[in-house]
C-alpha cells in the first residue's frame, strides 16, 4: 500500500510542506491525477493524489473552498498545490476544513514538474500492485492446499492471521466461535456482541468501534451463507490486499465446508436406505423411527410431509454427463435442498433414487401455516437450480398431506407421487400440494381402471378419435374453452388462433358430442373426463419410484 507519508519521503517532495490534515497522512494513494478544473465529478474515483496549480479556478475564496470540499466528498487522498500566480496561499478556511476531515494539503513553494511526480509514483504503484498479485497468488495456493486436509478451516484461519497480523474471528452457524489468536473470555464476549449486532443475511460489513476496525465477510456456497469470517485491526486500516486475502480465505473455507458436506450427504444417502422401509409401510413402531432419526426427533408433537423433488430433465442431461457427474449433480441438489430446509426450521430426512429426491420434512407441531413456508422453500430451490453453474436443472415437485404419526409417511408418499402425475398431466396446475388437487384426488386411485376408461370414452370418445385420425386439436380446444368459462376471446388468445378458426372448431365439437356440452351437468362430466384423460396419458410416464 502506497501512502501519503511514503510520498512525502520521496526526493520529489523534498521541499514540499504539509500545511493541513496531518492526521490523514496514512491514507492510501491509488493513483496520481492532475486536476485543474472545478467540474470533475466523473473524473476521480477516490484515493487519488491530486496535483493542482489553480489555473482553472476562480480567484475567490468561495471557489477554492468549494473545490476542496468536493475533493473530500469524492474520497481523494490528498491535495498537492503549487503556490504561485494562480494559488498564492492556503487560506485559514481551507486549513480548517482539511483538518476537520483529516485531509492532507501539501504545498510546493518551488516549481515541480507534475509529469515527473505522475511518472514516478505510477511506476511505484504499478510495481506494488504486481507484487501484491504475486503474494496473493502464493497465499491462494496455500489456502487451496489446506482445503484438501482434514483440518482445513483451522489452518486457513491461522494463515489468515499470520499474513495480515489481525484478530481473526470465525463464526459458524452451529458451533463454537473460533478466535485466532486465542483471547480471554471477556474479550471474546465483547467481540461476539459487536459482530452479532452487525451481521445481516449474506452481506459484508465494515465498521469502526474506537480504534478497532471490523471487516465481516460471509462464507457463501450454493447461494447460502454457511458461516461468517471477521478480521479486526487496531493498528492500521486494512487496504485492498487485506480485503482480497480475506475474500480468498472465505472462499477456501466455503470450498472446505462444501467438500465435507458433500461427503456427509453421500454417506447419509447410503445410511438412510431405511427411509425406503418407512415410505413403503414396512415400519409399524413410531419409536423405532425416532430412534433411527436421532436425539433431535424424540419429541411427541412432530408433524411431517413427504416431498418428492423430481429432476425432470436428468435423463436428457445424463446423455451429456458421465455416471459420476450425474451422481455429483444429484448430491449437489440434495445439498441445496437440505440447506434450505434446515434454514427454514425443518429437519429433513432424505434419500434418493435416479432422478428423484425423497424428503421427509419434519417440524414441531407448534408451527402454523407450514404450506406457506414450504412454498417459499420450493421457490428458493427452483431459483437456485436455474443457475447455469449447475446446468439449468428443471424440477417437478409433489407434496403429500401432513401426518402426525411418522409411520403414516407411506400415505403422504403416495399422495406426493399422485401430485407429480397431476403436474405432468396438466401444465396449468400451480400447487405442489395434494391438499389442492381437487377432483384429481378422486380420479387418481382409479389408475387404468376400465370404469374410468369407459367414462372417458362415453364423453370424449368421438373427439379423441377425430384428433387421432385428422390430426386436429379439438380436445385441447374444448379444455381451453371450458377453462376460460366459455369466453371466445380469451380462448382464442390462449390457443393462438383467430376467432373464426375457434368458431369452426366449436361447431365441429358440437357436431361430434352434441351442442349441450355447456349445460351444467354435461359440462361437469366433460371436465372430469378431460382430467381423467390427462392422467391416463401419463400412466406410462410415471416418476421414478424408490426401490422397495
Amino acid at each position: 500500500m502506497f501512502t501519503v507519508n511514503q510520498a512525502l519521503e520521496h526526493p520529489l517532495f523534498q521541499k514540499a510542506r504539509v500545511v493541513a490534515g496531518h492526521s490523514g497522512l496514512n491514507k492510501q494513494i491509488r493513483w496520481v491525477h492532475i486536476l485543474e478544473i472545478s467540474n470533475f465529478d466523473t473524473l476521480i474515483r477516490g484515493e487519488e493524489m491530486i496535483l493542482a496549480t489553480g489555473i482553472g479556478l476562480q480567484q475567490t475564496v468561495a471557489s477554492k473552498t468549494e473545490y476542496l470540499k468536493r475533493l473530500i466528498s469524492h474520497g481523494a487522498a490528498c491535495l498537492c498545490i503549487e503556490i504561485g500566480h494562480y494559488f498564492d496561499s492556503v487560506s485559514e478556511e481551507l486549513i480548517r476544513i482539511a483538518n476537520e476531515h483529516e485531509f492532507p494539503i501539501i504545498e510546493f513553494r518551488e516549481t515541480v514538474r507534475f509529469v515527473d511526480i505522475t511518472q514516478e509514483f505510477h511506476s511505484l504503484i504499478i510495481n506494488q500492485q504486481y507484487k501484491m498479485l504475486q503474494a496473493l497468488e502464493k497465499i491462494s495456493f496455500e489456502l487451496n492446499q489446506f482445503t484438501l486436509t482434514s483440518k482445513g478451516v483451522p489452518n486457513i484461519l491461522k494463515l489468515l492471521q499470520e499474513t495480515l497480523d489481525v484478530q481473526v474471528i470465525y463464526l459458524p452457524p452451529d458451533g463454537k466461535t473460533q478466535f485466532v489468536p486465542l483471547i480471554n473470555h471477556e474479550e471474546q464476549d465483547n467481540f461476539i456482541r459487536a459482530i452479532d449486532c452487525k451481521i445481516s443475511d449474506g452481506k459484508k460489513g465494515v465498521w469502526q468501534e474506537g480504534e478497532r476496525r471490523f471487516f465481516l465477510q460471509p462464507v457463501e456456497a450454493m447461494n447460502q451463507v454457511w458461516a461468517n469470517l471477521c478480521i479486526v485491526s487496531d493498528k492500521r486500516k486494512p487496504g485492498e490486499f487485506e480485503m482480497l486475502v480475506l475474500d480468498r480465505a472465505a472462499m477456501s473455507i466455503a470450498q472446505d465446508l462444501l467438500r465435507k458436506r458433500y461427503m456427509e450427504e453421500r454417506k447419509l444417502h447410503t445410511e438412510n436406505l431405511w427411509v425406503s422401509d418407512l415410505i413403503h409401510n414396512r415400519v409399524e413402531n413410531e419409536e423405532q423411527v425416532k430412534m433411527q432419526l436421532g436425539i433431535g426427533f424424540k419429541q411427541s408433537n412432530l408433524l411431517a410431509r413427504v416431498c418428492l423433488i423430481e429432476i425432470a430433465n436428468l435423463r436428457r442431461m445424463e446423455t451429456e454427463l458421465t455416471e459420476e457427474d450425474a451422481e455429483s449433480l444429484r448430491i449437489h441438489i440434495a445439498l441445496i435442498v437440505r440447506a434450505i430446509f434446515e434454514k427454514h426450521g425443518f429437519k429433513p430426512v432424505m434419500t434418493s433414487n435416479k432422478n428423484q429426491l425423497v424428503i421427509i420434512a419434519i417440524q414441531e407441531e407448534t408451527e402454523l401455516n407450514l404450506k406457506d413456508k414450504l412454498s417459499k422453500i420450493f421457490m428458493l430451490i427452483k431459483e437456485i437450480c436455474k443457475d447455469k453453474k449447475i446446468g439449468e436443472v428443471h424440477l417437478n415437485i409433489g407434496v403429500g398431506r401432513e401426518v402426525s404419526d411418522l409411520t403414516d409417511c407411506h400415505m403422504s408418499y403416495k399422495q406426493a407421487q399422485m401430485v407429480l402425475k397431476v403436474v405432468l398431466s396438466d401444465e396449468n396446475v400451480r400447487s405442489y400440494f395434494y391438499d389442492d388437487m381437487g377432483v384429481f384426488r378422486l380420479l387418481l386411485p382409479f389408475g387404468n381402471d376400465k370404469t374410468m376408461q369407459q367414462f372417458i370414452e362415453d364423453h370424449l370418445g368421438p373427439l379423441i378419435e377425430h384428433d387421432r385420425k385428422k390430426g386436429t386439436k379439438l380436445l385441447k380446444t374444448l379444455k381451453v374453452f371450458l377453462d376460460n368459462e366459455g369466453s371466445k376471446q380469451r380462448s382464442a388468445e390462449k390457443l393462438y388462433i383467430v376467432r373464426q378458426t375457434l368458431y369452426h372448431r366449436l361447431e365441429k365439437i358440437k357436431e361430434l358430442i352434441g351442442d349441450e356440452f355447456m349445460a351444467s351437468e354435461r359440462r361437469l362430466s366433460i371436465e372430469v373426463a378431460l382430467r381423467a384423460y390427462q392422467l391416463l396419458k401419463v400412466q406410462t410416464e410415471q416418476p421414478e419410484k424408490v426401490p422397495e
